[in-house]
């Protein structure tokens, strides 16, 4: 019984996340959307930037989502105005 209703559940989250309340992320941890506003980039940017290794992957939440932290995003700042370059053992790859 107890199986089927958590089945039930995760059919429907699955079928319409819409509808799901938001995940409330802690104090000071940012979705990608928010990260990239922060920074002045697309996500698309974002994406890339991880992808080449330019910056450190983001953490991840129970869905797979890319979560920010505050220290991550002024990290990535300083990458995009100049400041560090990748490679130089300065927390952005």
């Amino acid at each position: 019984m107890i199986m089927s209703i958590v089945n039930d559940r995760l059919a429907f989250e699955r079928s319409f996340p819409e509808l799901m309340p938001k995940q409330k992320l802690p104090e000071g941890h940012f979705e990608m959307a928010d990260a990239a506003e922060q920074v002045g980039v697309t996500k698309n940017t974002l994406f890339r930037w991880e992808k080449q290794k330019l910056i450190d992957a983001p953490l991840r939440d129970r869905n797979n989502h890319r979560i920010f932290t505050r220290e991550l995003i002024e990290r990535i700042k300083a990458y995009k105005n100049g400041f560090t370059q990748p490679g130089l053992g300065n927390g952005v790859k």
